[in-house]
């Protein structure tokens, strides 16, 4: 008695969105709001077809999307904008310029290169 009614399998025609998803990326990409555009690059991942948008305009609105994080301070939403980036030059913004320094916890030095602990 507590059985679901009966629902039809429904089939769907497939939809081909290229026309519309081109369309939306060309509005928002003259207004200037690279953060749609970035977001949808992001979401639709693979399903984009790849002559859909250049190579070089997805990197360029990656590049000042990230440029924008920086300048707002957002750092980590930057991080999972390069991470989660298809495009090489992109993805690999992390490994470039990516260093570090020690320094003693005691004296507050800069430790010396190769050294693991303050001489003093």
């Amino acid at each position: 008695d507590n059985l679901p009614p009966f629902i039809p399998q429904l089939f769907f025609p497939d939809f081909d969105f290229t026309k519309s998803l081109k369309s939306l990326l060309t509005f928002h990409a003259n207004k200037g709001d690279v953060q749609t555009c970035v977001t949808v690059l992001l979401v639709l991942n693979d399903k984009i077809p790849e002559d859909l948008v250049p190579k070089n305009q997805r990197i360029n609105w990656y590049l000042s999307y990230i440029d924008l994080l920086h300048r707002f301070k957002l750092y980590n939403v930057s991080t999972f904008i390069i991470n989660n980036a298809t495009d090489i030059p992109v993805s690999s913004l992390n490994q470039k310029s990516t260093s570090y320094h020690c320094c003693c916890g005691k004296c507050k030095k800069p430790l010396p290169k190769g050294s693991y602990y303050c001489k003093k």
